[in-house]
C-alpha cells in the first residue's frame, strides 16, 4: 500500500510541475504579446491635431514664366514651345494647348516681322509701353473688315484705337497682332543691357471657337530682357 501511495504521489508531482511550467510559459507569452498589441493599436491611430498650428498644404500655381534672352511672359503651364518654328534671336513660337487640342499659336519676332503673305491681320490689340520694357494691353479690337472702305480690297493699311496695322479683311480665322498706340506693330522696347529692339507679337486662333481674351492677357505680362 505504501508503494502505491508513493507512486500516486510521484505522478501527481509530475502533473503539478507540468501545470506550473504551462502557466509560466503562458504568462511570459502574454507579457510578450501585450506590448506588441498595444504598439499596433497606437501606431494605427490617426495623429492628434496640434492646437494653434495649421498644416501647410502648399499652393498650386497653374501659370509659368516663359523666359528667353530677349523677353519673358506668363502663360498657363499647358502652353508649349514649338522648336521647329523657332529661330533663336529672330522668331519664337509657342502653342496654346487645352489637353491634346491646340488652341492658338503665338509668335514673337525680334527686329523683324512675318513673311509678306502673313503680315496682314484680322484683329489688333492696342498696347502701350510702360517703363520702356513692359506692355500694357487693352481689349482686342473688332474685326477690321468693318473698316473696309472697298469690299473688293482685302489687304490694306488701316487704323484702330490709334494703332496702324495691315488689315486682312474677311480673314477666315482670328489672326491678331499687338499694335502700339500712336504707332504701328513694330514695338520698340529697351533691353536690360541698354540696347533697343523691335518686337512684333502675333496670335493665330487654332480652335473651333476663338478665345479673344487669351492674347491680351499674355501681352499684359510681356517684358523685354
Amino acid at each position: 500500500m505504501g508503494s502505491y501511495r508513493y507512486g500516486k504521489q510521484a505522478v501527481a508531482s509530475k502533473e503539478q510541475s507540468g501545470a506550473r511550467t504551462f502557466r509560466r510559459v503562458t504568462f511570459f507569452t502574454i507579457l510578450l504579446i501585450v506590448p506588441i498589441v498595444v504598439y499596433i493599436i497606437f501606431s494605427t491611430l490617426p495623429p492628434s491635431p496640434v492646437t494653434g498650428k495649421t498644416i501647410d498644404k502648399g499652393t498650386f500655381d497653374p501659370f509659368t514664366t516663359v523666359k528667353t534672352d530677349w523677353f519673358s511672359f506668363r502663360v498657363e503651364k499647358t502652353w508649349q514651345s514649338v522648336p521647329e518654328l523657332t529661330t533663336e534671336g529672330k522668331v519664337y513660337t509657342y502653342r496654346e494647348m487645352q489637353g491634346a487640342n491646340p488652341q492658338g499659336l503665338m509668335q514673337i519676332y525680334i527686329n523683324g516681322e512675318p513673311r509678306a503673305n502673313e503680315n496682314f491681320y484680322s484683329r489688333v490689340v492696342p498696347v502701350s509701353v510702360k517703363d520702356d520694357n513692359a506692355l500694357l494691353s487693352k481689349q482686342m479690337q473688332p474685326d477690321c473688315s468693318a473698316d473696309n472702305p472697298n469690299k473688293q480690297i482685302q489687304n490694306y493699311r488701316t487704323t484702330q484705337a490709334e494703332t496702324s496695322f495691315l488689315c486682312w479683311a474677311g480673314g477666315p480665322v482670328l489672326y491678331a497682332v499687338a499694335g502700339e498706340i500712336g504707332d504701328d506693330t513694330a514695338i520698340a522696347m529697351k533691353r536690360l543691357d541698354g540696347s533697343s529692339a523691335n518686337y512684333t507679337l502675333t496670335y493665330r486662333n487654332l480652335a473651333f471657337s476663338s478665345n479673344e481674351s487669351t492674347f491680351p492677357k499674355v501681352l499684359a505680362t510681356f517684358k523685354s530682357l
